[in-house]
């Protein structure tokens, strides 16, 4: 069941276009509305929708132009989204369909009607059904520029319904980054937060300076519609109306990141206090830590020097998160007596003590739960130089 609302919420199974000229076929009682859906259980559905209605009962007319369709199973799909480009896609879907999938995962729906003349509905209706055609349904998307919304926002301004740059809104007030819109969103996510925060990098600490770029996430867009005025001066919206409240599903993380990595600094310094005293070398354990942070700083490095995505290049976490870590954990055993090695133990070490002393002055957000690993990483490395200096000089 929960695959095939899957399904339907990507658009698959949707309603093709008509191919007839919308103004043949809605009457003056037609209306257009913006549909804003909250958050859901599933991973993909975390940072809510906006979609697009078009409702006319005496044409028998109501369906939802989705800007958020895409294709799962295209080949690389992880890869396109992450580094590359990942195609979306313009599809409709009947209104029942839609509420009921949105429905069904708990999700909430808010309607905002737009306050437009009949031509004005029908020349949105059709600039839809023309984006709707092959040649024009896809699009490139990326995280903050081009999405669901900001598809919605160019939309209304194309056909002069909406032009968010001649207006002041309160999400234009609020000075928040990209970011901290983003971390709004994952509050009850701490896992997932940590994981979106490694990888956004300095480009994501930016303040949106215009409009467009203030309106990139659902709720963003339904705030700044409230309190919207069309180019003729008169309100943007004539009625809202709650179609469906959200039902929580979420349960409160048990482990939080911070809590996990606070811990297990607490048993590498207690493993490491009593290698001091019985010899132990513990190769395992820095082929453990050295190894997973390379494999995370291969990540996050593909996406700050490879990724077609902007707010993912320039990522400062490679200050700690270093990939050569993966070529240590491998060879840490037969060569942590060479000079090279210590050489490298030996300047990791300052910059990790660098990334803690300037943590609050790096022009990249770090996340906080890194903050044991930092400590754990320095606990090592001078275990290390402690244990070659002696082997030295035995």
């Amino acid at each position: 069941m929960k695959i095939f609302l899957l399904i339907l919420l990507m658009g698959f199974g949707v309603e093709a276009g008509q191919g007839q000229d919308l103004s043949d076929r809605l009457t003056k009682d037609a209306n257009i509305g913006i549909l804003t859906v909250g958050p859901a259980e599933p991973a993909f559905s975390v940072f809510g929708h906006t979609a697009i209605r078009v409702q006319d009962s005496a044409a028998h007319i109501d369906r939802v132009y989705n800007y958020g369709t895409f294709n799962p199973e295209v080949s690389g799909f992880y890869w396109k989204f992450l580094y590359v480009s990942l195609d979306y896609y313009l599809s409709v879907i009947p209104y029942s369909q839609f509420v009921k999938a949105n429905k069904a995962l708990g999700r909430s729906i808010v309607s905002q009607t737009l306050d437009l003349s009949p031509a004005e509905v029908h020349k949105l209706a059709n600039a839809l059904e023309r984006n709707m055609e092959v040649k024009n349904r896809a699009y490139q998307y990326h995280f903050f520029s081009q999405n669901c919304v900001t598809e919605v926002v160019d939309l209304l301004a194309r056909e002069n319904i909406w032009l968010p740059d001649n207006q002041i809104t309160a999400t234009s007030l609020t000075g928040a980054t990209y970011r901290q819109k983003t971390n709004a969103y994952l509050s009850g996510r701490p896992w997932m937060k940590l994981g979106v925060n490694l990888m956004l990098a300095a480009p994501a600490d930016q303040r949106p300076d215009r409009p467009r770029e203030q309106n990139a996430l659902p709720s963003d867009l339904h705030l700044a519609l409230t309190g919207a005025t069309q180019p003729s001066g008169e309100l943007l919206i004539k009625s809202e109306k709650t179609i469906a409240t959200a039902v929580t599903k979420e349960k409160e993380a048990i482990f939080r990141p911070l809590m996990v990595f606070w811990v297990a600094f607490l048993i590498i310094v207690a493993l490491t206090s009593i290698s001091v005293y019985k010899g132990w070398e513990l190769w395992w354990l820095d082929r453990a830590i050295f190894g997973i942070i390379g494999l995370l700083g291969i990540i996050i490095a593909i996406g700050s020097f490879v990724s077609l995505h902007k707010s993912l290049n320039q990522n400062w976490n490679l200050l700690w998160a270093l990939p050569t870590h993966l070529f240590i954990a491998v060879g840490v055993k037969t060569m942590s007596r060479n000079k090279w090695y210590r050489l490298y133990f030996w300047v990791v070490l300052l910059l990790n003590i660098f990334v803690l002393a300037g943590w609050t002055f790096i022009p990249q957000q770090l996340p906080n739960p890194i903050i044991p690993l930092l400590y754990a990483l320095i606990i090592r490395l001078s275990y290390r130089l402690y244990s070659g200096y002696v082997t030295l000089n035995d």
